[in-house]
């Protein structure tokens, strides 16, 4: 007889469960677009798309409210109709009764393990991809919000945007069209403007690439500005390098699965909200090693070679010494300086106020360039078909590459924050460009330990918020249970009023407690989020006490 009475049960606690779940689940969803639709970023043809991907994620929302619904409407009727009093008096005690809630309730916590750590993320990965997969939706939703499109180092300003509606004649996905442009490209560890556009109006065109879409700018009647060299050009057309937005829109731990969340807290160096810093640290350490090799091998052979150029010329630097940074001639010698093509000698110059800097055009880049820096009107011996004369040496020589580099250093992590530690506590004199990197590596170093840190607690975060948000699934429907037992003389809305009010705020302190622990308060969004949870538990608990009493 029992089994017969829980088949029954729990047949009805899952129809109801599925109808309720339906409801929830459409009004949640539309709830969820109505942002991206407000801001453009969704189309006609992408809505129907986007509910389907975002109905998944939003079961863990709606799953334990409809199983608390179901079972307060199905055992409020039982308990309205008499039957529990039947089923008491037939001997059958409190547990025996809310069996069914119990397998039901365990049946779901498994389903919702299984939503939240292995499910859900790749939907939302999935909505987070459609989004961004309209690059020129999305500029003209940044521009018509007065927003800047921020995509890796650079930054795009305009007035007025919107798409064109042919199909470009270069192969692009799309053109779109901006007026009172202007773009920033930023660099450095001191994050600044490097170089500087602006234009009348510039043509984008959204080209397809292997990791997401690639914007190829076109500016017309554009004026230039580069940090390095100090003056403003003024072009009729400039075309800055093509712009990858591959990853920009990434969701982070919320979009990785089970087991990717625990590789992620294992190389957190992979993903984009740690992996910038660590470029720069990187890119720092690389300087440090790369100014050590130049003074190693001036030290000991006397000179070091550069390659100049897209054209493979040659440069030789000789008779000096780097010391903190700084090209300087050695006692009673000048630096000699000498560009060659092949073993051709082309010209040479000698002078005691060369100096030798990395090229400020180079920041950010894989690959560390140098630039010579020569006093104005320099002399120099110029070769030619045989002939020697004097001429000019030229005031400035940029992309300049080591022929000799030493390796990049790893992205991962902790051996890069070691050898950060290992540089700060080196002496003065052991570094030669201590006094130049000292601060930027401290500065990186310190921001890629808190990238790490807000990255794992990330990772925390969302590895507690699901198991809690699991849990629900089990309780929720428990209380409603109880409840709904006790109450044979109210209404069924009035019991889930009970039920959803503690429900609702065991769910505020999951979110609240995953934001604090997110943003540096781990140990008190712990305690809300799991005190939310014991509270709902010690409800259940008391209710149950109280009802098997009676």
């Amino acid at each position: 007889m029992p089994r017969l009475l829980y088949r029954s049960i729990l047949v009805e606690l899952l129809r109801t469960t599925l109808l309720t779940t339906t409801v929830l689940v459409t009004v949640i969803a539309f709830g969820a677009a109505v942002p991206p639709l407000t801001q453009n970023l969704l189309g006609p043809r992408e809505l129907g798309l986007f509910l389907v991907l975002a109905s998944v994620p939003m079961l863990q929302y709606a799953l334990p409210f409809a199983a608390a619904f179901a079972t307060t409407t199905v055992y409020h009727r039982l308990s309205a109709d008499r039957e529990v009093q039947a089923m008491a008096a037939a001997g059958l005690s409190l547990r025996r009764i809310l069996t069914p809630v119990l397998l039901f309730g365990a049946a779901l916590l498994l389903a919702m393990l299984l939503l939240v750590h292995l499910v859900a993320p790749i939907f939302w990965g999935s909505m987070q991809a459609l989004l961004g997969r309209d690059a020129a939706r999305l500029l003209v939703a940044s521009v018509e919000q007065g927003r800047a499109i921020r995509v890796g180092p650079v930054e795009i300003y305009a007035d007025e945007a919107y798409i064109h509606p042919d199909r470009p004649p270069t192969g692009a996905r799309q053109r779109l069209i901006l007026s009172g442009v202007a773009a920033i490209e930023i660099g450095g560890a001191e994050r600044r403007p490097i170089t500087e556009f602006t234009a009348e109006h510039a043509v984008v065109d959204v080209h397809e690439g292997e990791s997401g879409a690639i914007l190829k700018l076109a500016l017309v009647n554009a004026t230039v500005q580069r940090e390095s060299e100090m003056a403003v050009a003024v072009l009729p057309q400039a075309m800055p390098e093509a712009i990858e937005l591959g990853g920009r829109l990434s969701a982070g731990p919320k979009a990785l699965t089970y087991p990717q969340l625990h590789e992620a807290r294992a190389e957190p160096h992979r993903f984009p909200q740690v992996r910038p810093a660590a470029e720069t640290l990187a890119q720092l350490l690389r300087q440090d090693a790369l100014w050590e090799r130049l003074g190693e091998r001036l030290d000991t052979e006397g000179e070091v070679w550069f390659e100049v150029g897209p054209d493979r010329e040659r440069l030789r630097v000789a008779g000096g010494r780097i010391r903190t940074g700084v090209l300087a001639p050695r006692e009673g010698a000048s630096i000699r300086v000498s560009q060659w093509r092949g073993d051709t000698l082309l010209r040479e110059a000698r002078s005691e106020a060369f100096e030798l800097r990395l090229d400020p055009t180079s920041a950010g880049g894989d690959e560390d360039r140098f630039e010579l820096l020569a006093p104005a009107g320099l002399e120099a011996l110029l070769h030619r078909g045989g002939r020697t004369q004097t001429g000019r040496w030229p005031q400035r020589i940029g992309e300049l590459r080591f022929t000799d580099p030493p390796s990049a250093p790893s992205l991962e992590a902790a051996p890069l924050l070691a050898e950060a530690g290992r540089y700060a506590a080196r002496p003065l004199d052991a570094a030669p460009p201590r006094r130049t990197l000292s601060r930027q590596v401290d500065r990186a170093a310190s921001r890629l330990a808190q990238a790490v840190d807000r990255f794992q607690l990330d990772i925390t975060a969302r590895f507690n918020q699901r198991l809690a948000q699991a849990l629900t699934a089990i309780l929720m429907p428990l209380l409603a249970g109880v409840l709904a037992v006790r109450g044979r003389e109210g209404s069924v809305l009035w019991i889930f009023l009970l039920v959803f009010l503690p429900s609702l705020a065991a769910m505020l302190c999951i979110s609240s407690g995953e934001q604090m622990t997110r943003w540096d308060r781990p140990v008190e969004g712990l305690a809300l989020m799991w005190g939310g949870e014991a509270a709902l538990a010690l409800l259940v608990a008391g209710l149950w006490w109280r009802a098997a009493r009676n």
